[in-house]
């Protein structure tokens, strides 16, 4: 038997059009599905346990996430999808060969019996028993009963298979982990604090789904099964690439109005503050002109004046969305 394949959790809310793997889903009535991507650039189709043909997925609405693909594919409420590596689905038939099997080896006895009665030459035995082999290959899809494989370069496995959970709680730990490593970066990075606020602001949705994702994740994982912790995981990484990519569309225009002005000259100044090139007594006078302005605006989500000394320094915050720690 060849190795747990390496399966990366996904979430439902991706869309479908990021999509470069297949993917498998689990359902909550036990059923397993593969979505296949087709070599054109919006094919998709799927397979499910229980049928040995493939679902042809169109009339997916515009912008589809992998969600209503799920749904698409079965009516059963999906609980988990993972992201597989490269390869193709395979039905297996397994009564169907065997009865091709069966039915060759009965051709090959009735076939010598009366061969060998009449001395007919051994070449023709030859042939029936090439045409006996060429039979034990045949699939008879009518008496068949089948199973999905998937098959990858390491060879195939049964979709039940595939779910081998063992590593997935490994992998979480290390996704999850990347990604608080590039937030820790993010929330010690000054410019980045006053230039992409909504990051750092919870009454931002995309920011509190984030917060709510990774506080759920550090004071549950540990007791969840693997293939939980995986999809939770999957929750941290893609809500804080949302929260992410919607606090650099919004810059500095998520701050009100009337703080914007005053927030650039913080930012200019603290420019200046963290800059070795700059005299000692210039970078003082820059960071304690930030310290004042940062003081007057009270803006949680922006650098405290506490915080800013080690913040020009590249000190990095241990930091989480709503469980902040100072320097």
């Amino acid at each position: 038997m060849s190795a747990p394949l390496a399966l990366e959790p996904r979430a439902f809310e991706e869309p479908l059009a990021s999509l470069e793997d297949n993917v498998l889903i689990e359902y909550a009535d036990g059923t397993l599905g593969v979505v296949e991507r087709l070599p054109r650039a919006d094919g998709v189709r799927g397979w499910r346990t229980g049928s040995g043909r493939p679902f042809a997925l169109e009339r997916l609405p515009e912008g589809a996430e992998l969600g209503d693909v799920a749904i698409a594919l079965h009516d059963a409420d999906p609980v988990r999808v993972f992201a597989l590596p490269e390869g193709h689905v395979d039905v297996e038939y397994l009564l169907g060969r065997l009865a091709a099997r069966v039915g060759a080896v009965l051709l090959l006895g009735a076939g010598i019996v009366p061969l060998v009665a009449q001395g007919v030459s051994p070449w023709w035995w030859l042939l029936l028993g090439a045409l006996a082999v060429a039979a034990t290959r045949v699939r008879v899809p009518a008496l068949a009963h089948h199973r999905l494989r998937y098959v990858t370069g390491q060879g195939a496995s049964s979709l039940p298979a595939l779910l081998d959970t063992r590593p997935m709680g490994r992998r979480a730990v290390a996704r999850v982990d990347a990604v608080k490593a590039e937030y820790g970066r993010l929330v010690s990075d000054v410019v980045q604090r006053i230039e992409s606020p909504a990051l750092f602001d919870p009454t931002v949705p995309e920011t509190r789904a984030f917060t709510t994702a990774l506080i759920e994740w550090d004071d549950t994982h540990e007791s969840l099964p693997p293939a939980d912790a995986a999809e939770l995981a999957a929750r941290v990484e893609v809500t804080f690439r949302s929260a992410r990519a919607r606090a650099e569309a919004l810059g500095m225009d998520h701050l009100p109005g009337e703080a914007r002005d005053p927030a650039r000259r913080a930012l200019g100044a603290l420019r200046i503050a963290r800059d070795r090139g700059t005299r000692r007594e210039e970078r003082r006078t820059a960071l304690a002109t930030a310290s004042r302005i940062l003081a007057e605006l009270r803006l949680p989500y922006l650098p405290r004046p506490t915080e800013l000394a080690a913040l020009t320094e590249g000190r990095t915050l241990r930091a989480l969305p709503g469980r902040w720690e100072g320097p």
